[in-house]
This record gives C-alpha cells, sequence and structure tokens, in this order.
C-alpha cells in the first residue's frame, strides 16, 4: 500500500476516505505487532536460560492468552488516538494529514498515545535483550561446551534478536521523524525498516534455522516421492 501511494505521489486531499482508515489500520497492526515482538523477545530468551519459568508463562496455549489483550490494545489505537496519514512528500505516514507544506507547531496532530506506546517497545526491548545478553557472556564458556539443543535454541535467540531488532529501529526512527525538526531521509528509513519487519524475518530463518534448511534440503525428494509412475507399454 505505502508503496503504490507513493508512486502515485498521493497526500492526505488527494484521497482521505482511504487514507484515514488505511492510517486507522496500519497503526493497529503495528501496534499488535510490535507489542507480539516483545512477548516473542522474551518467550526466546527465557526459553534459553530459564526452562522453569518458560513453562510456567508460554508452554501449551498460554500465548493465544497473551494474545487476546494485545488485540484489544491495538483496537483501542483505531477509535481512540490520532490516525497516521500518508503524504508522497516524504515517502511515509505522519500523524499531520498536511506534513511538508503545511506546519503544525501546536503539536495539535501529534500521536502521543503512539510516541509513548513506541518508547515503551524500546526500553522494554533493549532491556530484554541487554540483560539476557549479559548472562549469555557470562555463561559463554559453559555454552560453549554444552549440547546441540543448547545452540540451536542460542541460533533462535539470535534469530528473533535480529527481528526485534528491526522493530526497535523502526520504532525509533518513527518517534523522531514526526517531529518539524527531522531530516527528510529519516523518514524514508522508517519506511524501509517497516518493509524490513516484513521481509528480512524468511531470509534470517533460512540462513540460521537449520529446522526449515532441512526441510527445505529435503522437499525435491518428497516431491519426487510423491510423483505417480508412469508406465509406459510397447505395442
Amino acid at each position: 500500500m505505502t508503496g503504490i501511494l507513493g508512486v502515485g505521489g498521493f497526500v492526505f486531499c488527494s484521497a482521505p476516505n482511504f487514507i484515514y482508515p488505511a492510517g486507522c489500520i496500519l497503526m493497529s497492526l503495528w501496534v499488535f505487532h510490535s507489542t507480539i515482538s516483545v512477548l516473542l523477545a522474551l518467550n526466546r530468551c527465557l526459553n534459553v536460560f530459564h526452562k522453569r519459568l518458560t513453562r510456567i508463562f508460554f508452554s501449551g496455549r498460554k500465548p493465544y492468552f497473551y494474545a487476546v489483550p494485545a488485540f484489544f490494545y491495538a483496537v483501542y489505537f483505531i477509535f481512540f488516538t490520532s490516525s497516521i496519514e500518508f503524504t508522497g512528500l516524504r515517502f511515509s505516514w505522519f500523524f499531520n494529514p498536511h506534513y511538508g507544506y503545511i506546519d503544525d507547531p501546536g503539536q495539535l496532530y501529534h500521536g502521543y498515545a503512539h510516541a509513548v506506546h513506541n518508547t515503551i517497545i524500546i526500553i522494554a526491548t533493549v532491556t530484554i535483550y541487554g540483560f539476557f545478553g549479559i548472562i549469555l557472556i557470562k555463561n559463554w564458556k559453559k555454552l560453549e561446551t554444552a549440547n546441540n539443543q543448547t545452540k540451536r535454541q542460542e541460533r533462535v535467540f539470535f534469530q528473533v534478536f535480529l527481528i526485534c531488532s528491526c522493530t526497535v529501529i523502526a520504532a525509533s526512527t518513527y518517534v523522531i521523524m514526526n517531529f518539524n525538526f527531522s531530516p527528510e531521509i529519516l523518514s524514508v528509513m522508517s519506511t524501509y525498516m517497516l518493509f524490513a519487519i516484513h521481509s528480512l524475518p524468511p531470509i534470517f530463518y533460512l540462513c540460521l534455522n537449520s529446522s526449515i534448511q532441512q526441510q527445505i534440503f529435503a522437499l525435491p525428494a518428497r516431491v519426487a516421492s510423491t510423483q505417480p509412475a508412469v508406465s509406459v507399454t510397447v505395442l
């Protein structure tokens, strides 16, 4: 959607009946995604270093119960906070629908709830990985001699770390770019980081996840085994 609007050079006044609801939906999707990413980071970190807490908080279907309040929290942003509007002048979404040609010195359109949410996401993610990073460094020698299961968990930890790093960068750049003093490159960077959040995880999984790699390498043999045998009759 962002790419199509950007290529067309749309601003809010070009299609307000489309851009406004689209901005509300995109806002809620971002809030839900970033909230779940923090829970994912906590789950992966606990899974590496504290099995008992992982079973207590994340075993079975418990993650689904965390998704429910995260969903309603995201819905709250649709109905009770400022929407983001697209402008082709900066190839991104801003709270000020006239960003780039009418300033908002009084911060009439500023999304305070969104700024608070992004700040919490940044602090929570950095705190989680900082804490567990310290533990990882302190126990590095023990982990070097650990079994393959622990090493596999380390790779999963690293995958989630890369994914959540993209979320942190996107969240921090988006908070800053909504101020008038922000450079244009920052808004473009934020947009591409949002693209990266949804496009890079498959690459991370393909490069770092041994289970997915094994499944891919075994796929040609599995497809060949399911092909029906063709019999040839010679007359």
